[in-house]
Parts: C-alpha cells; structure tokens; sequence
C-alpha cells in the first residue's frame, strides 16, 4: 500500500460484551491491555504532508520510516508523522530531516516537520533509539 501511497483501515471496537459473543476480535482486552494484533496493525504514517508525497514505506521488522516529499513553501502547516511510540518505540526514536527541521518535542507520538525555506526535496527517517552523532 505504501508504494502507491495509499491509506488503509482495520475497523475494530474496545470489547464491552459482544452480542454475537465473540471477543476474539478487538484490539483491547476486557482488562483494557492491547492484544498482539494491535502491534501488527500498527504503524508510523504520514497524517499530513505539506507539499507533493514522492514515497514512503515503514519496515515492520526494523521499525524504520522513510518519508520524501517535495514541499509546498505556500503552506505555513507542518508536516505530521504519526509514531507509534508505545507499541514499537518504547526506548525512544531518532528522527532525521533533510530540508527541514522537526519542531516537536521529542519522544512526541506526532512528529512535526516544518519545512526549509527553500529546496525541492524533504526527507524524514524515523528510526528505534536515540539518535548518534
């Protein structure tokens, strides 16, 4: 999906007593505790871009995102990158900007990206761990 760039959806609902009776289907328990499956589904994303998306994957095996994009130096919004920090980086991420700067705080569950002045070209990688000089 993230080669064509486009958007997917898993509909679920928090278990309260299933009147068809099953409760193997939720992504939250009776006791309130995510099951596997919301690992599986969940992911870091682009929520918005300010500019034209060129690519963008997330590699469930290393947790790592890549996003590229050519920004639109009209939009004074940031871009939004959704991180999963409970599920998949509980020690932390490392994001990295090119042509831009991150102006969220870190360890933030939305990665803001505010775009250069100029350039044609923004490149966003969210890693696990802190990052290293």
């Amino acid at each position: 999906m993230d080669a064509e760039q486009v958007g997917w959806i898993y509909w679920s609902w928090k278990f309260y007593g299933d009147p068809t009776g099953s409760a193997a289907e939720g992504l939250v328990t009776s006791h309130g505790q995510l099951k596997t499956t919301a690992r599986v589904l969940s992911r870091t994303y682009p929520e918005a871009v300010a500019g034209r998306p060129i690519a963008f994957d997330y590699s469930p095996d290393t947790d790592v995102f890549h996003l590229s994009y050519a920004p639109n130096h009209r939009l004074h919004a940031p871009t939004v990158v959704f991180v999963p920090t409970q599920i998949h980086y509980s020690r932390g991420y490392c994001a990295k900007v090119s042509g831009g700067h991150v102006t969220s705080a870190p360890g933030s569950d939305l990665l803001d990206v505010e775009n250069a002045r100029s350039g044609r070209l923004v490149t966003v990688t969210v890693e696990p761990g802190s990052c290293t000089s």
